[in-house]
């Protein structure tokens, strides 16, 4: 049985992520195994904040702010959210890492900004996005059914939405 990672990202721009969430789960039956979801503190991001993306978190619920920028969440400065993403996805054994094309484009400068080597190698990425297109009806289908009460931009809940859509098709 080999265990892959569902990752998404939360961010301010394409060089200060605020959030990673990572939903293990094994690809015999996509059901999960474990989750982990780290918070950034972005004034530790090299990186500045977009205009466009601050305006769209505004337009975000409350909950999903919250998640990622509210007082009572622990932020980590991003060597050491790294760090943590590493030690997990080598502590399941993961030999795939699933997400959006934006997410692994913005783990990949977080890890050059930090001067660290992720956890997976160039092949044992798989592009989420690739396959919503090759069944673009089914997991449109998918994707409208599994809302059942998680907070959208919560990059945890995120990833437990995609793992679904990707057991769909």
């Amino acid at each position: 049985m080999a265990i892959h990672a569902m990752v998404d990202i939360e961010a301010l721009s394409a060089t200060c992520p605020v959030q990673i969430g990572i939903v293990f789960f094994n690809t015999t039956d996509y059901i999960p195994i474990d989750s982990y979801q780290v918070t950034i503190d972005p004034l530790s991001c090299k990186g500045g904040p977009s205009t466009s993306t601050i305006l769209w978190w505004f337009k975000q619920s409350q909950e999903a702010r919250d998640a990622s920028f509210g007082d009572n969440v622990v932020k980590l400065p991003l060597k050491n959210a790294l760090i943590a993403v590493n030690h997990s996805y080598r502590d399941h054994k993961s030999s795939g890492m699933w997400s959006h094309q934006y997410d692994k484009e913005v783990l990949s400068r977080s890890f050059t900004e930090v001067g660290m080597a992720p956890a997976w190698g160039r092949k044992q990425l798989l592009d989420y996005r690739t396959v919503l297109s090759m069944a673009q009806k089914t997991a449109t289908e998918a994707y409208k059914t599994c809302a059942d009460g998680l907070v959208e931009h919560i990059a945890v809940n995120d990833c437990f939405k995609q793992l679904r859509v990707l057991k769909a098709v």
